[in-house]
């Protein structure tokens, strides 16, 4: 491998450093950590890092003596991604089992090429089991299309993400998100988002009661501040675009070092023979 015509994109930096650790020979500058692929400009509408965004996304956002009580509303707790039990949707499931005055909305389908997925014929039981679990199929956009005044995020994957688009997604809406530590991919962190000390259903109702303390003591909006503000300083697609063809040029500027290039460039179409 010719480290000066080659080079590695990564979307989160524990991959990059288990592949810099397992091949510790290559040259680890020639190694671009790029976050994802990026959120729509359509995500991310103009506003200033320190205000209250207008319209307000949504009854979050609202100061909380203007509500009766917090702990009184009803959420809309979202799973977007594939059926996939190792994505989380049993775990999903057991937090709407818990909490049965809540709301609950699947955002995906089934996965038949995979093993790990809910079967078709699966979902007409799950829904009769669970009064309070809408599956809404697979979508396009759903969260930028929402309208509800209390939405939730619930991102119970142990996949192995590269990263998950719909933290993302749901950050530059000011949606909270509460997600499981495999899923923060090394790229969000606790002033953004709520992190599950383990993979269980209490883990997950734990972080959502310190989502309520936190919006009922005003520590819920510099958080969903903090989100928007990262997805558009990094994560925009813009901005991924534009460091994806900064790692080409790199490249093309590098033809110069090729000898099969350098044949190539001067159309010397004999050149073996030379």
């Amino acid at each position: 491998m010719t480290p000066n015509r080659t080079a590695f994109i990564f979307q989160n930096p524990i991959d990059r450093s288990l592949f810099e650790r397992a091949l510790p020979h290559l040259h680890s500058s020639r190694n671009h950590l790029i976050a994802g692929s990026g959120v729509p400009a359509s995500y991310l509408p103009d506003f200033a890092e320190l205000a209250l965004p207008e319209p307000l996304p949504n009854q979050w956002w609202q100061i909380p003596s203007e509500l009766t009580s917090p702990a009184d509303a009803v959420c809309e707790f979202l799973f977007c991604g594939r059926l996939l039990r190792s994505k989380g949707i049993g775990t999903f499931l057991e937090i709407a089992s818990l909490l049965e005055s809540q709301h609950f909305t699947v955002f995906g389908g089934v996965d038949p090429s995979s093993g790990d997925s809910l079967l078709t014929a699966e979902l007409t039981a799950l829904q009769s089991q669970h009064d309070n679990v809408h599956f809404a199929g697979s979508q396009c956009d759903p969260l930028l299309h929402l309208q509800v005044p209390y939405p939730v995020l619930l991102v119970p994957s142990n996949y192995g993400e590269g990263l998950p688009r719909a933290v993302a997604e749901a950050l530059a809406l000011g949606i909270p998100v509460i997600s499981s530590r495999a899923a923060t991919c090394g790229i969000f962190d606790i002033s953004t988002i709520y992190v599950a000390e383990g993979d269980a259903p209490g883990d997950y109702l734990h972080c959502f009661d310190q989502l309520l303390a936190d919006h009922a003591t005003g520590r819920l909006v510099p958080r969903m501040q903090a989100g928007r503000a990262l997805v558009q300083r990094s994560l925009s697609e813009a901005g991924i675009v534009e460091e994806t063809l900064a790692v080409y040029q790199l490249l093309e500027n590098d033809r110069g070092n090729s000898y099969l290039l350098n044949k190539d460039d001067a159309r010397l179409h004999s050149w073996l023979a030379q």
